[in-house]
Formats: structure tokens, C-alpha cells, sequence
């Protein structure tokens, strides 16, 4: 009669080690990752303004990640007077750019868009009516290898 032998395998202090080793590389490696951003900005390379700003006027995740909170708006009345409010990343509601390119077309409120590059990390994204009161600048600054919008000044009237 043959004889069956049960064969109970327990992790050998050598396999333990190296399981150990490998947890604590994946954490690190995880660490290592900004966590709250995801995967396909992780990947994303800005090679330009041009390329950052596609991404950011259709993408609202991504759009809502590149601002910095609180985000500082500045208002003018008739008399010039400035008023400041700030949104929070709670209050944010995504601007869509992507229709800047019809806006021209427009029947109501339409307007044209101009990109002006003030400095190396510095650009206006700028809507001006036409035929309108509409003018509103939106600054963007180059922070740590990454576009970053910081101010709106809206002189519309």
C-alpha cells in the first residue's frame, strides 16, 4: 500500500525576509508617488504651456489640481475700486476652455482668446469680448516643473 506523505510548508526565514523586503520597497515606492494624483497624471510630461493647458481646460480633475487654493479673483467696480474674493477647492466649478475656440461665434457674450507669455514660468490666459464688456486674465506661474493657476482678475463691466 503506498504511503502518502502530507507535506506542510511553512515560510522559511529566508522567504519571510525577502516578503518583508518587498513590502517595505513597494511602500516605498508608493510613498514615493503623490497619492492623490492619478495615474494618467502621473504619466502626463509638460513639455509646454500649450500641452499643460489642453489637458487642463478639458480635464476637471486635473484642472482642479492645478490651482492654488485659495485661488485670489479681483473684481472692479465703476470706479476702478478692486474687490478681492477667493473660491476655495471646494467651491471650484471647472471653467471649460475648451469652447474658447468657438467663443468668437458666439451670438451672446462672445469673445477671443490670447495667450500672453509675460516670463519663462509666466503666462496670461486672457478672454476679451468683442463687442462687450468681457475681460477676464487668468495667471499661471511654473512651479516646481508644473503650471499652477494663481490669480483671475476679471475687469469685465
Amino acid at each position: 500500500m503506498p504511503t502518502a506523505f502530507l507535506l506542510y510548508c511553512t515560510p522559511t526565514e529566508k522567504n519571510t525576509d525577502r516578503i518583508q523586503k518587498e513590502q517595505i520597497e513597494n511602500k516605498r515606492n508608493e510613498s514615493s508617488l503623490d497619492d492623490k494624483r492619478p495615474i494618467e497624471e502621473l504619466s502626463f510630461k509638460e513639455n509646454s504651456f500649450e500641452d499643460f493647458f489642453k489637458k487642463f481646460s478639458g480635464d476637471s480633475i486635473f484642472q482642479k489640481r492645478r490651482i492654488r487654493y485659495p485661488i485670489s479673483c479681483y473684481t472692479f467696480d465703476i470706479l476702478d475700486n478692486r474687490e478681492e474674493y477667493v473660491i476655495s477647492r471646494e467651491d471650484w466649478v471647472f471653467e471649460n476652455f475648451m469652447r474658447d475656440k468657438e467663443a468668437p461665434q458666439f451670438e451672446y457674450d462672445a469673445y477671443e482668446s490670447v495667450v500672453k507669455k509675460i516670463d519663462v514660468g509666466e503666462v496670461i490666459y486672457k478672454r476679451r469680448g468683442i463687442d462687450n464688456g468681457i475681460m477676464v486674465e487668468y495667471y499661471f506661474f511654473l512651479r516646481n516643473e508644473k503650471w499652477i493657476l494663481e490669480q483671475i482678475i476679471d475687469r469685465s463691466n
